[in-house]
């Protein structure tokens, strides 16, 4: 999976005094190891627990929402493409209702490429 960009809003926990190139090469490996990459559909842990993504998220989060960004660039080949993800934290359980879910998710249709 190519990483395009890396757009970070809020709190995570990287390594100190890392260069920009070298944060999102830790980023991919980090989503590597935890399975998050070229995902077909949202993954949804509503009561989340310590998992390789403990690396990288803050202790404290309790539901994590992975919503893939993908992309269709032949209309005439039905093969779809994960271009990346949106992954969401909260320190609540239970914090992203079907609501938000559909929210987030025509969020991530507004990233894709075509």
């Amino acid at each position: 999976m190519k990483y395009r960009k890396l757009c970070i809003r809020g709190y995570w926990d990287p390594p100190e005094d890392i260069s920009k190139y070298a944060m999102i090469e830790w980023f991919k490996s980090q989503m590597q190891e935890a399975g998050i990459v070229d995902l077909r559909e949202d993954l949804y842990f509503p009561t989340f627990s310590d998992t390789q993504l403990g690396k990288l998220l803050p202790q404290g989060i309790l539901s994590v929402l992975a919503q893939p960004v993908l992309n269709n660039p032949d209309p005439t080949n039905s093969e779809i493409k994960a271009e990346g993800f949106i992954l969401l934290a909260s320190n609540s359980s239970y914090a992203y209702s079907e609501k938000h879910r559909v929210w987030i998710r025509t969020v991530a249709n507004k990233f894709q490429c075509t």
